[in-house]
C-alpha cells in the first residue's frame, strides 16, 4: 500500500488525498469480493491513469480482469 501511495503522490495527488484513495480502493475491492492482490492491481492502474490524466481502456480492463469492476 505504501508504494502505491507513493505512485499517487508522484502523479501529483496530495498525501492526504492519496491515503483516502487507498482506503477507498481497498474497501471497493473488499466489497467486490477481491483481496489485497486485486486492490493493489487497482491502485497501480488507477495511479497510472491519474498520471496520464484519465482512465484508459487498458487500465480499466486490468481492473475488470481482477473481478472488482462492479457498479
Amino acid at each position: 500500500m505504501v508504494s502505491n501511495i507513493g505512485k499517487f503522490t508522484s502523479a501529483g495527488v496530495e498525501l492526504e488525498t492519496a491515503t483516502s484513495a487507498m482506503i477507498g480502493i481497498a474497501n471497493w475491492a473488499a466489497m467486490a469480493g477481491g483481496g489485497i492482490n486485486e486492490a493493489s492491481r487497482a491502485m497501480y492502474n488507477l495511479s497510472q491513469s491519474i498520471g496520464m490524466g484519465g482512465v484508459k481502456l487498458m487500465d480499466w480492463r486490468a481492473i475488470e480482469n481482477g473481478n472488482i469492476a462492479t457498479k
